[in-house]
């Protein structure tokens, strides 16, 4: 035989069910909490410096730390380039004097001009 409680058969359901509806909404009212403060925060640092809003660093510079940061990165890839096409030219030298070595020809003098004929 079955114990029988004083309440009504739906009412420890119902009772359940809200208890539910309310963890829910407070998981999700922090959830959305935690959203907004992240994108309150990118919103805020990317008004200051729109030229370093990255969303993994949250550095803040001036606009000028900002362009003479770009502009050094920027020189410094360029003498990179320099020294790595200065090395590729002096290879191609070398295996350029090996090769003409061993078919014996002899290499013409450097001449650094164009001669490219001018539209006039």
């Amino acid at each position: 035989m079955r114990h029988y409680d004083n309440e009504q058969p739906g009412q420890n359901n119902q009772k359940r069910t809200s208890c539910k509806r309310l963890i829910l909404g407070f998981g999700l009212l922090c959830i959305s909490q935690a959203i907004l403060n992240i994108s309150l925060r990118m919103t805020l640092n990317c008004s200051k410096n729109p030229f370093h809003c990255n969303a993994t660093d949250v550095t803040v510079h001036t606009l000028d730390e900002a362009i003479e940061i770009g502009v050094m990165n920027k020189y410094q890839k360029l003498q990179e380039k320099i020294k790595a096409l200065i090395r590729d030219n002096e290879i191609l030298e070398r295996r350029n004097k090996e090769l003409m070595g061993k078919c014996g020809w002899e290499r013409p003098e450097k001449n650094h001009t164009l001669d490219i004929p001018l539209k006039g």
